[in-house]
């Protein structure tokens, strides 16, 4: 479900054209489950963009709500990336 809502954002917010891509790496570690999306387009500020309200979608909420964390990072391509765990931690609801 996460996956799902970063590469629909990025297919909504990146302004791609026909050439261009959006690139998804997972990677496997004990006991968390690493995503990047990285796409051509700009980026945002997470701090700023999250906007709670009705006229907003769920992406970033869930990727509060959902993932150990998360973040976004700024280069030639913007990537969105969480982390999210595959076994219960201590002190968690997370499974």
């Amino acid at each position: 479900m996460l996956l799902s809502e970063v590469v629909t954002n990025a297919v909504r917010h990146a302004n791609l054209d026909e050439h261009d891509s959006i690139r998804v790496h997972v990677r496997l570690r004990p006991g968390l489950v690493r995503v990047d999306v990285a796409d051509p387009g700009g980026g945002f500020d997470p701090e700023r963009d999250r906007i709670e309200g009705p006229e907003t979608g769920w992406g970033l909420r869930l990727l509060d709500r959902l993932s150990v964390r998360w973040g976004v990072e700024r280069g030639t391509h913007t990537t969105v990336w969480f982390e999210v765990a595959t076994e219960a931690r201590e002190g968690t609801d997370a499974v």
